[in-house]
């Protein structure tokens, strides 16, 4: 065996005595329609693992898979060493909070709660000591006597958690749990879901369509488009660090913004010549680029700058800046922030201004460009640089 293949062994060995989920070449079809292509996904114990992407890329049928509510076509499903990838849905010591409730309008708050250790068989001085418990955990203690319809959105979100929660689950599985409550409500339901995370030390796996949401409560997040895994990293690496010009676009609101422009070298410092409508083209000057951008010197790149690299205010330890002039085209004050459109030599750009800023449509502006994190891309693969 050469060094390059033993290393391979022992890091795979590794990361599968270290995981507590291993997903293996997943590969799930309906009617010879692909959904899931080849996924492989390793889950430490503790991490709070979010699944986003745009609808119908696979994020929910994942979930499902690892679940066993949805057969897979190939692959394996891997949990503390166990195959669970044909093995029944109750034998797997998973437990799933849905984006219903699905709570028993007949039962009590404590009746929901308890009834999968029930239908277990569960003694009952068990069961009603699990009851306390989680009713302590997730503020439930007045609310156990009450039936669903007496409580509100977020109480029943809360029972539903509850009803997972006394399982002692090896992996909570939750399928956009929020996604049915206000926004108020959800801000505040994040907060505790990540509490409760945080004091348990729990595995979870978690779909949502919400960037907010995926932003701050994972400890990894996975990005999927089209059944396969794009990124798969911290929230700061996928949002600092995008793997590629969608997951760039997709993570952030405003999205990046991506520029076409050819490089140039001169010394260390990289020239960023951008053309947009046959405009003039203007020039940036990265000071401190990757290194692999010399490999493209002289050639097309896409280069992307993130709104709120874009500033009124001189960037502060910025290690690369530069001030420009353009046009403010549009303004679209949120309170706390002002999203501006603006025109650079002929390109469009969103900035992400402070709240207070003062300038106004059809202005000529002076702003300011912090290029320290700035991306850039390969046209052809649209894969990072």
């Amino acid at each position: 065996m050469n060094n390059l293949a033993a290393q391979t062994d022992i890091n795979t060995s590794t990361q599968q005595t270290s995981s507590i989920l291993s997903i293996r070449s997943l590969c799930k079809s309906y009617g010879g329609v692909d959904i899931l292509k080849n996924i492989s996904l390793d889950i430490d114990p503790g991490d709070f693992l979010v699944l986003v992407g745009p609808s119908g890329c696979g994020k929910s049928t994942l979930l499902n898979c690892i679940g066993g509510l949805t057969d897979v076509n190939s692959g394996e499903i891997i949990c503390k060493g166990r195959d669970l990838t044909k093995l029944d849905p109750a034998k797997r010591d998973i437990a799933m909070v849905f984006q219903s409730y699905a709570l028993f309008p007949n039962m009590s708050v404590a009746q929901n709660i308890s009834f999968g250790l029930e239908v277990r068989k569960v003694p009952l001085p068990e069961r009603q000591k699990k009851i306390q418990q989680v009713a302590d955990i997730l503020h439930l203690q007045e609310l156990l006597n009450r039936y669903p319809a007496q409580l509100s959105g977020g109480q029943r979100q809360r029972v539903a958690m509850g009803r997972a929660l006394v399982r002692d689950p090896t992996l909570f599985l939750f399928d956009e749990p929020l996604s049915n409550l206000d926004a108020k409500l959800r801000q505040s339901m994040r907060t505790e879901i990540k509490h409760l995370h945080q004091r348990l030390d729990s595995t979870i796996v978690y779909v949502t369509h919400d960037q907010v949401e995926a932003m701050t409560l994972a400890s990894k997040i996975v990005v999927m488009k089209e059944g396969v895994i794009q990124q798969f990293g911290t929230p700061e690496q996928v949002y600092k660090q995008p793997a590629n010009t969608f997951v760039a676009q997709f993570m952030g609101s405003p999205a990046m913004n991506l520029l076409e422009g050819k490089v140039l070298f001169n010394g260390d410092s990289a020239q960023l010549t951008i053309h947009c409508d046959g405009s003039v083209p203007f020039t940036l000057i990265d000071k401190a680029p990757p290194a692999s951008l010399k490999n493209f010197i002289n050639k097309e790149i896409i280069i992307g700058l993130r709104p709120e690299s874009i500033s009124d205010n001189l960037p502060r330890h910025a290690q690369s800046s530069q001030s420009v002039n353009c046009q403010i085209d549009y303004l679209e004050n949120i309170g706390s922030d002002v999203y501006a459109t603006l025109k650079l030599g002929g390109c469009k750009l969103i900035a992400r201004l402070h709240g207070d800023s003062q300038v106004k449509v059809g202005d000529a502006e002076q702003l300011h460009l912090d290029l320290s994190n700035i991306s850039y891309f390969d046209p052809s693969s649209q894969s990072r640089i």
